[in-house]
């Protein structure tokens, strides 16, 4: 497979798309998807399910692959888009990160996510396109939110390095604990517990990648 960030397809002859056929197609796919698998779930089933003809479903997307990387796509714009307003890069260093960590945790330990995690992880031997797809569609789009927020730091002087390398390490950080709790089936995170534990990385990255004469004003060495 080659592309991941797939367009959808116009409708018929420059017709404006049926938006809510749109939407019913995808609310059925992301059911079916999540109650089946995907290589359970067909072209067919989805249009039944949406109560639409096969044809129209092809109308809105090319393929199985375009609708569950849309689903994907649609989720992680949905919950992190914030990150992207004036109103959030305009915040403290912390508190922007916070709101980073808030957004990302949000999205990954939503039952949704959960559940394509789990399609994924299943599935990776019969259809190892998903993999890439979610990649894609989901981890490259997030990596990408949080990257532009360090770049704002940067530009503040407030970090210093590659913004994708802090990015990465800070995801990697917030992501690490909550999600082993959830593998071993763990209690969850209450709301309190997931905010200090969003504070404590955030700490971490901004002592970790502090300019240097900021990581030597925070050492207390000369």
């Amino acid at each position: 497979m080659s592309s991941q960030h797939i367009t959808l397809r116009p409708g018929a002859r420059g017709r404006p798309t049926d938006m809510a056929k749109h939407a019913a197609i995808m609310a059925a796919a992301q059911t079916l998807f999540i109650e089946h698998g995907y290589a359970a779930t067909s072209m067919e089933r989805i249009a039944e399910a949406a109560r639409v003809s096969k044809l129209t479903v092809y109308r809105h997307f090319q393929n199985k692959d375009a609708l569950f990387a849309e689903a994907v796509a649609r989720k992680c714009r949905t919950m992190l888009n914030d990150l992207g307003t004036e109103a959030t890069r305009a915040q403290e260093p912390a508190a922007m990160l916070q709101a980073a960590g808030e957004a990302f945790l949000g999205l990954v330990l939503h039952p949704e996510a959960l559940a394509m995690h789990q399609i994924i992880v299943g599935e990776r031997q019969r259809s190892p396109e998903l993999g890439l797809l979610f990649f894609d569609n989901a981890i490259a789009f997030t990596q990408a939110q949080v990257s532009a927020l360090v770049g704002v730091l940067l530009a503040r002087g407030v970090l210093a390095g590659d913004p994708a390398e802090i990015a990465g390490d800070y995801l990697a950080l917030l992501r690490h604990r909550p999600m082993l709790l959830q593998e071993f089936g763990m209690a969850p995170f209450e709301d309190t517990t997931r905010a200090a534990h969003i504070a404590r990385c955030a700490a971490v990255i901004l002592r970790a990648y502090a300019p240097p004469a900021q990581a030597r004003s925070i050492s207390g060495t000369d």
